[in-house]
């Protein structure tokens, strides 16, 4: 069984651009986190954000609502490492179009 959301902040001093790494599996009960920490990001002034999903397993739709959401808080999110059925979903919904995916 693949491990519940967690989200880690890689604070690195001498970047200007934080990175979040998204691990396990995320959808309706645990969205509110990652909607907390670009609020967060977005509150500190920040306008871009490194989301690394290269050990993210599941994401659903509130999780798209998520990126969405941190879009129209003028987060601009490069979004890296996604594989599988999490590449599928952000293909499908159109996200990749709008935010830098690699």
């Amino acid at each position: 069984m693949s491990e519940i959301g967690r989200i880690d902040l890689i604070a690195d001093a001498d970047a200007e651009t934080p990175m979040i790494a998204m691990v396990g599996e995320f959808d309706l009960s645990n969205a509110p986190s990652i909607v907390a920490c670009f609020d967060d990001l977005a509150t500190a002034g920040c306008t871009r954000v490194i989301v690394d999903m290269s050990e993210t397993s599941f994401i659903d739709s509130t999780i798209l609502g998520a990126f969405v959401l941190a879009y129209r808080k003028g987060l601009s999110l490069a979004i890296r490492g996604a594989h599988g059925v999490v590449r599928r979903e952000l293909e499908r919904s159109g996200l990749t179009a709008v935010f830098d995916f690699s």
